[in-house]
């Protein structure tokens, strides 16, 4: 029998529990279940339950209450298409396109991102469809757009600035109201 890590161990056990009583789960079942004695131990289940509910294999109900998602958790975009070219090596835009359902530009911006960061590299041939070949390690990490996301940190920095900005002009603004309505009692 294989080994079965403790993250597996624990999503198992929550979900037999959950099908078992027909309602969510109580942590604290979980741990009498899997016979968790110490303090340490109950942390560490709680940590993990809270991992899988990130990663989309339990859902959160209540504080300390988890029950099975409600249906399969689907890769976004980007993973599809990095679990496609690991699979197959050497792909074009196009089975990027119609196996990751994915826009002829996303999937040609994101094969351009694996260029820019050494995973892959481009190959053309006159008069044939371009070629994007894996040259990493299978293993390797999928690509990362840090580029995009700098700029969406500086759209947000900007957008915090100015809106600082008219609060600010708009707090003098009623100042100077203010002022003037209490001036406004007196006549020349």
């Amino acid at each position: 029998m294989a080994h079965e890590s403790k993250m597996q161990t624990i999503l198992r056990t929550t979900l037999e529990l959950a099908k078992a009583h027909g309602r969510p789960v109580r942590v604290d079942e979980v741990s009498i279940a899997l016979q968790l004695g110490d303090r340490l131990s109950h942390k560490r289940l709680c940590n993990t339950m809270s991992e899988l509910t990130q990663a989309g294999r339990l859902r959160r109900v209540d504080k300390g209450t988890y029950e099975p998602p409600d249906g399969p958790k689907t890769p976004d975009k980007q993973e599809c298409m990095w679990r496609l070219f690991r699979m197959r090596r050497t792909v074009t835009v196009a089975d990027m396109q119609e196996m990751a359902d994915v826009s002829r530009d996303y999937a040609l911006e994101w094969l351009r991102l694996c260029v820019r960061q050494g995973l892959a590299e481009k190959q053309q041939r006159p008069n044939q469809p371009a070629v994007w070949r894996l040259v990493a390690a299978v293993e390797a990490e999928a690509p990362v757009n840090s580029e995009k996301a700098e700029k969406l940190r500086a759209l947000r920095r900007r957008r915090k600035e100015l809106l600082t900005q008219g609060i600010e002009s708009m707090r003098q603004g009623l100042t100077t109201l203010a002022e003037a309505v209490a001036l406004g009692g007196e006549s020349d």
